[in-house]
């Protein structure tokens, strides 16, 4: 009972404290709108910072778009620099092009040809020395190319087989294009320089290039913005030999490693054109209307170049990796010589002095005289072929045209005057123009061409001098189809 009255009283304390420690009803009330000012102020506040924000992304954009501005301001001045100086570079295209414009009347397309023509205009040809008897001119040809000013001035002395430089004067004869051939050092590119230092005449290189594809390789090409045409060394070379004052002068254009191109790509024109019976044959430059032409290259038909009877073309070949073969077709047309190494040394000699070039007119008439001296053993040399042909057929399916007997009727008589005979110009036009159709057929049998040497020699028509080149050529094949 005691207990339990001193729980009572403890119980009445405990409930007295806290009665004394609980506010009263205003002080209840006023935490009450305390609290809520708190909560208003803390939405003021929420307020206040989404506005600071707001203002920064607005201030933030603002100074952007004075930066944006700023660098459009510099670039404006920039492209204002830029728009006054492309105005200078216009009015001084416009101040060229006017000037262009006006020379227009006063452009002529070929001022290296058209110099040409008022350098000489007027100046009467160069009067040509004769040609005599042929062997005679083959001696002091010899002669004179092995004192060749050019090449003793460099310590050399060109020795040249009397029969090479027979072959090789008929072969002025018989063809207007030459492919010189032989290992490197034999003499292909001084052969032609000589010659035409020794009958006074020219001689000018053309170097091809790999890659030419056309006769704008080789004559040049026309600029129509600046309506001048690229003149060619080539060109150049060609209107110069066809000038009135150089019309009795030889002329030999020398096409350097011919062959590192295909000449019947870039050369096609001319192959067909030096064929042609006319004094002079005609290659077209441009079938437009080009501005002051030269009188001697305006026709009816355009622009065309002469290839002047006093030109002949001759043609160096390598035979490596770096060149191409020549086609059947260039071979047919041209003559064809082989220069051998270790030509003996020619003798010291005195030849008689020569007034002027040798005249091309007068070397043509004496090829001509010999035409009709040698008459019959060209028909001779022509029968020996003409005998050949049906073997050629039968056994290596080769035939041959016409042109083959007009090689044979211009060739043989020349090389007889000159101090040949059938004979050698026989062998020669069998190695180098006959055969070279069977080179290189692996499809022929040796058997075959072992009969064909038989068939020669039994045959051959000439006992001073027999088919050498001919059966060494055929040999040559023999060991090659052997050997693989």
């Amino acid at each position: 009972m005691l207990d339990d009255l001193h729980a009572a009283r403890e119980r009445v304390r405990e409930l007295e404290r806290e009665l004394d420690t609980r506010p009263g009803v205003e002080v209840s009330e006023e935490l009450v709108h305390a609290r809520q000012r708190l909560r208003d102020a803390d939405a003021e506040r929420a307020e206040s910072m989404r506005l600071q924000r707001e203002l920064q992304s607005q201030l933030d954009y603002m100074q952007a778009q004075l930066a944006e501005n700023e660098r459009l301001q510099l670039s404006n001045s920039a492209l204002r620099e830029s728009i006054a100086a492309y105005k200078v570079e216009i009015e001084e295209f416009r101040a060229q092009f006017a000037q262009l414009h006006d020379d227009r009347e006063t452009v002529t397309a070929f001022p290296e040809c058209l110099d040409m023509d008022k350098k000489f205009s007027g100046r009467a040809p160069t009067p040509g020395a004769p040609v005599g008897d042929l062997a005679q001119f083959v001696e002091e040809l010899q002669v004179r190319m092995a004192e060749d000013k050019d090449a003793l001035a460099q310590g050399k002395r060109l020795n040249y087989r009397l029969a090479d430089l027979r072959v090789f004067v008929a072969g002025l004869a018989m063809s207007r294009l030459h492919l010189l051939e032989g290992t490197s050092g034999t003499g292909k590119t001084t052969l032609p320089n000589a010659f035409a230092n020794a009958v006074g005449g020219e001689a000018r290189k053309v170097e091809i290039q790999a890659g030419w594809r056309d006769k704008q390789d080789l004559l040049g090409y026309y600029n129509s913005f600046e309506r001048v045409y690229r003149e060619s060394p080539c060109l150049q070379y060609l209107y110069r030999a066809g000038l009135d004052f150089y019309s009795d002068q030889i002329f030999l254009i020398v096409l350097d490693e011919m062959n590192l191109s295909h000449p019947e790509q870039y050369f096609a024109d001319f192959l067909s054109a030096l064929e042609d019976p006319r004094a002079d044959a005609l290659i077209s430059i441009s079938d437009r209307s080009l501005p002051q032409v030269p009188a001697k290259m305006q026709t009816k038909t355009g622009v065309q170049l002469r290839l002047p009877r006093n030109v002949w073309f001759v043609g160096t070949a390598n035979q490596d990796e770096t060149t191409f073969a020549f086609a059947p077709k260039t071979y047919d047309r041209a003559h064809v010589m082989e220069l051998q190494p270790n030509a003996p040394s020619v003798p010291t000699a005195s030849v008689p002095g020569r007034e002027g070039p040798v005249s091309v007119h007068s070397l043509l008439g004496a090829f001509r005289a010999a035409e009709g001296t040698h008459a019959n053993d060209a028909a001779r040399a022509r029968q020996f072929v003409h005998d050949l042909a049906p073997f050629f057929n039968e056994r290596f399916r080769v035939s041959w045209g016409n042109r083959l007997d007009q090689h044979i009727s211009r060739f043989v008589p020349v090389d007889l005057a000159a101090g040949g005979s059938v004979g050698e110009a026989l062998d020669h036009l069998l190695a180098t123009k006959v055969l070279k159709k069977i080179q290189g057929r692996h499809s022929i049998r040796p058997d075959a061409l072992e009969e064909l040497a038989a068939l020669i020699e039994e045959g051959w028509l000439d006992r001073n001098h027999g088919p050498e080149l001919t059966l060494a050529s055929i040999q040559n094949e023999i060991e090659e189809l052997r050997l693989g």
